[in-house]
């Protein structure tokens, strides 16, 4: 019961916001399954969810599951940091305007100054985007093709 490496579940979370079941997985000493726990609460990518985990068992800085802050201070959730690193920047707005019940243009008014704070994600949201109008285009040129086709051989003499 002294063991000072044991986790203080109590403790912990309330430096934290990790989530009591991934708290519990880690001091059964299953760190796939808190992983896996961050990632399903939170929204989190695998790398995110990993790193958060990480952090929390090497007692780096709290790990928070809410807010993430941008080095202007404004806070958004995780999900939306998530949302946008997957591109998804419409889904960013609908998350932070649940999470601070606040207006359209002020949803997206904190998206943007996020991003605009925070370099790293903003690189990882314009590779997202590029690759889904790759996608998108490459989908339209498809569609092109099979229209082409069609009407060729259904006007064909």
């Amino acid at each position: 019961m002294n063991d000072p490496t044991a986790h203080a579940p109590d403790d912990r979370e309330s430096a934290t916001s990790l989530p009591a079941a991934a708290i519990a997985a880690l001091d059964r000493g299953d760190k796939i399954a808190a992983i896996k726990i961050v990632r399903e609460t939170t929204g989190l990518g695998l790398k995110e969810a990993k790193d958060a985990v990480e952090r929390y068992v090497a007692g780096d800085p709290p790990f928070s599951a809410q807010p993430s802050l941008s080095r202007d201070g404004d806070a958004i959730p995780l999900a939306a940091v998530s949302a946008l690193q997957n591109g998804k920047f419409i889904e960013a707005i609908k998350i932070v305007r649940a999470a601070r019940g606040i207006g359209l243009k002020d949803a997206k008014d904190a998206v943007e100054r996020y991003l605009d704070s925070e370099p790293l994600i903003r690189s990882r949201f314009d590779a997202a985007n590029a690759e889904s109008r790759r996608s998108a285009l490459l989908w339209a040129l498809a569609l092109a093709l099979v229209i082409g086709l069609v009407t060729y051989y259904l006007v064909k003499p």
